[in-house]
């Protein structure tokens, strides 16, 4: 047993809870860092190439790509000290754009500043400059209003996880987030006409969008693996496999095979679970099958924490038979 439950565990590894119920943005933001600058590198460059076609009649005339090309590393070094590419400028492309444009005027300053005591002033036209300007603070202006609206299209406007805590002061909605109490809440509904009985709390709607995908997951990841589920502390299970997530129909056998998804179950095993600060507890019971057989099945419950507090149990079922 011992050399095939790592195996079996493999659906509950951190990587995979971060990935199905609290996504990392990490890597989102990284992506969009990057975007950013390389396009406002792409901007300066073919804004001051387009002012030098207009005012010199000359695509990638050398003098004005000499003047972007000078004023490009001043401008990255301003832009990443004022936050410039930070995770306020994915959040409000106002702000972004208007930290893209002091970087870019401070940049052009300074490098005028040193072409006048270096005296090569003449080596750069002041009109090709003036529109290098003009371009790209227009074009940096576009695209970050361009990245905004991609951002709400693809990621919904999320550029961070939010965790809240409700303290029993005024309510106030965030999408796709579950407060603290709603996922402590042990106020049990009865769902009515439900036999065996069914419960719903607060985490029920969200359960079922948040967490039932990763117990699928869990499910099949192994042929071996008859069930996942996650329950409370006093044996309730907000949500279960989709299989076992079934509509009640008023057949008891039915209902109680399928409809398993807001049930409280709390045996004597799952008792000791619930006591239990080890990191993992395991336990081997017979389930009955026909009358006549019965299933060897072997049961892993892994503690949930949130914000250290134990919410209950992640457990998966599996068998050798």
């Amino acid at each position: 047993m011992n050399r095939v439950t790592p195996k079996l565990l493999e659906s509950a590894r951190h990587e995979d809870v971060d990935a199905k119920l609290v996504p990392s943005l990490e890597r989102r933001r990284l992506r969009a860092y990057i975007l950013l600058m390389l396009a406002d590198g792409v901007l300066l460059n073919l804004s001051f190439a387009l002012a030098a076609l207009l005012w010199e009649g000359r695509w990638l005339e050398p003098r004005s790509m000499l003047a972007a090309q000078a004023m490009m590393p001043v401008f990255f070094t301003i832009a990443m000290y004022n936050k410039c590419y930070g995770v306020r400028a994915l959040g409000d492309w106002l702000f972004a754009t208007r930290k893209a444009l002091i970087a870019l005027f401070i940049s052009a300053a300074l490098i005028n500043f040193l072409a006048f005591y270096t005296k090569s002033n003449q080596d750069f036209s002041r009109a090709a400059v003036t529109l290098g300007l003009l371009f790209t603070a227009l074009l940096m202006m576009v695209f970050r209003r361009f990245v905004a609206a991609l951002i709400e299209l693809r990621w919904g406007g999320r550029i961070t996880n939010r965790l809240v805590i409700d303290d029993g002061g005024s309510g106030f909605p965030i999408d796709g987030a579950v407060t603290i109490s709603a996922l402590f809440d042990t106020d049990y509904q009865p769902v009515p006409g439900t036999n065996p009985q069914l419960f719903r709390t607060r985490l029920t709607d969200w359960a079922h969008a948040e967490w039932r995908p990763f117990l699928d997951q869990a499910k099949a990841s192994d042929p071996r693996v008859l069930a996942a589920a996650c329950t409370d502390m006093n044996g309730f299970l907000p949500t279960h496999l989709t299989d076992r997530s079934r509509t009640p129909t008023g057949d008891v056998n039915h209902d109680t095979q399928f409809c398993r998804n807001g049930r409280i179950m709390l045996e004597a095993i799952d008792r000791k679970a619930k006591v239990s600060n080890a990191p993992y507890m395991m336990a081997v019971y017979r389930q009955e099958g026909d009358g006549q057989t019965y299933h060897v099945v072997r049961n892993v419950y892994v503690p949930l924490i949130v914000g250290g507090r134990r919410w209950g149990d992640f457990e998966l079922a599996y068998s050798f038979d």
